[in-house]
């Protein structure tokens, strides 16, 4: 029995093309179209695997690495910065060319000092006098006299009166106003200044024109956040209504080029300019 032709009727005696109007006996259903958002998908080359899909993974940066970063710079940055200053302050003095006459701030005395170099002055008239003279932050001659000290030194003076002729000769330094005055303020630096260490037992000396006792001492100060070795020298004068405190310090390696202008400048003081 033939199949009847959906198109003209007829009964064909064929199975998939009608005999009559050689038209398609079966229903072809309509391709399947592919959206046009969406890419077709690929054929994998023979043989090989097909991998599983997988979700896209979103990796971010963390933000501490950048902030970590950025403060590397910055200490990095600050101890380059820490050097040069440190450099800059431990370089040896320039030979001194030119000095200027300066008075203190009472007027109880005048010195020469470094031209360049930062000089200041502080006092009151009765109480006490003091003067700087700087060259960046560890050279430093410093002149400090005070009433208090210069009763101080009136004490130091009764004891070695009281002294002096106990061996019938005449008193050592150690005995004497100068060298009692001098190793009172040695043992109130020692007590300020865990680092204080003298080097000799002390020595006489004059000051401007007044006895007086020196010690060669060591320390330490900071540059910033360094540490810098200090070698240094103070005078204890008590000859005037003041008690004087005088130091001159330095880097240690650089002492000897710095203690010549310190000595030059300690020599040109001068009382009673006022």
């Amino acid at each position: 029995m033939g199949i009847k032709c959906r198109h003209c009727g007829m009964e064909s005696d064929h199975e998939r093309v009608c005999s009559w109007c050689n038209k398609p006996l079966a229903e072809t259903p309509p391709p399947t179209a592919t959206p046009a958002c969406l890419p077709s998908p690929k054929q994998a080359p023979a043989g090989s695997a097909v991998p599983e899909t997988t979700s896209v993974e979103l990796k971010l940066r963390p933000v501490w690495h950048s902030f970590a970063l950025a403060g590397i710079v910055v200490v990095v940055v600050f101890v380059v910065l820490q050097l040069v200053c440190l450099r800059q302050a431990v370089a040896p003095p320039a030979e001194v060319s030119s000095w200027e006459s300066v008075t203190s701030k009472t007027g109880h005395f005048k010195l020469q000092v470094p031209a360049g170099w930062k000089f200041s002055t502080a006092g009151s008239a009765g109480t006490h006098e003091e003067v700087w003279v700087r060259r960046g932050p560890v050279y430093l001659i410093s002149l400090d006299g005070t009433g208090f000290k210069g009763a101080m030194s009136d004490i130091s003076g009764a004891g070695a009166r009281v002294s002096a002729g106990l061996d019938g000769g005449p008193p050592p330094l150690e005995r004497k106003p100068e060298g009692r005055f001098h190793a009172t303020l040695g043992g109130i630096a020692k007590h300020k200044d865990p680092h204080y260490q003298e080097e000799d037992d002390m020595q006489p000396c004059q000051f401007a024109g007044q006895p007086a006792a020196y010690s060669v001492y060591t320390t330490q100060k900071k540059a910033g956040m360094f540490t810098v070795q200090i070698k240094g020298w103070r005078i204890s004068c008590p000859g005037t209504d003041y008690g004087y405190d005088i130091r001159a310090e330095a880097p240690a390696e650089q002492w000897d080029k710095f203690e010549p202008i310190a000595t030059k400048l300690i020599a040109s003081v001068q009382f009673g300019s006022k």
